[in-house]
């Protein structure tokens, strides 16, 4: 697996990462410096998350036989009908309150996909995939 992630407007590749660097380049996340961070397969799916000035935004995309994916924001299950609009390196984004994780979420989340190509169960899944075709 690889990390993809932006420092200082330069975007960079580490090849071969570990649990701990992952972890590691999660706690440096920020809006302004670090804003995102994306880890991704052999296979080209990935987990990606923005930094937001107080919360994260995590989104995952699985793909088939067939090279078609899916596309999810992940939540925690308690789920709410409240927008928020979260600033960051790719502008507004538009989630749903319980689409708001924090910094341990992240980690749970990245580790969760770095071990097993999936988040836990623990997690809800929006499904997004209209919105990228």
């Amino acid at each position: 697996m690889k990390l993809i992630f932006d420092n200082s407007g330069k975007v960079k590749t580490q090849e071969s990462v570990s649990e701990k660097e992952i972890t590691d380049m999660i706690e440096k996340l920020h809006p302004s410096d670090f804003p995102y961070l994306i880890l991704e397969d052999t296979e080209s799916n990935y987990i990606q998350c923005m930094a937001g000035d107080k919360d994260f935004v995590v989104e995952i995309r699985i793909y088939d036989e067939n090279d078609s994916f899916k596309h999810f924001v992940i939540g925690s299950k308690e789920t709410s009908q409240v927008w928020y609009s979260i600033n960051g390196a790719v502008g507004p984004v538009m989630v749903l309150g319980h689409e708001l994780l924090r910094i341990r979420d992240v980690k749970n989340l990245f580790v969760s996909f770095f071990l097993n190509n999936d988040v836990p169960e623990s997690y809800a899944k929006r499904n997004v995939t209209k919105m990228f075709r």
